[in-house]
């Protein structure tokens, strides 16, 4: 198995601002990260892009407010970023989910939900104190 390690666990921001999130692991042939965002009141998990190598790859819908950036080449730790520009109020605020996966061909739908972490990103216009039950 794979333990993929996503910081932090927890983001409160304002509309406007941006915001980076890190996914790493230690599994040399892992080459791809993937991330996801899963929207308040919805169930589906939906698909921002993925990393392979250097290279990322974001969904049409996403490419405004968000790109990746990291290596996952080399025989050491797998580092990636999501990072996010001009936050948006309510479609920002979500859960975003990191994955990892070997680099693989498959026929659409291929979903990746190995070992998926998630952090919670909250805007609010106001200063945010972060609330006891979020975890």
């Amino acid at each position: 198995s794979v333990e993929v390690h996503q910081t932090p666990s927890a983001v409160f921001s304002r509309p406007g601002e941006n915001v980076q999130l890190f996914c790493q692991h230690q599994k040399t042939d892992y080459r791809v990260m993937l991330w996801y965002q899963k929207s308040q009141g919805e169930t589906a998990l939906k698909l921002i892009g993925n990393l392979y190598y250097k290279n990322p790859t974001i969904e049409s819908s996403y490419e405004k407010h968000f790109n990746m950036s990291g290596d996952l080449g080399g025989g050491g730790p797998k580092n990636a970023s999501l990072n996010m520009f001009n936050l948006k109020r309510p479609q920002h605020s979500a859960v975003y989910f990191c994955a990892t996966s070997k680099a693989q061909c498959c026929r659409f739908p291929c979903l990746h939900y190995k070992n998926l972490l998630s952090v919670t990103v909250s805007l609010d216009y106001t200063e945010a104190t972060p609330p006891s039950h979020l975890h």
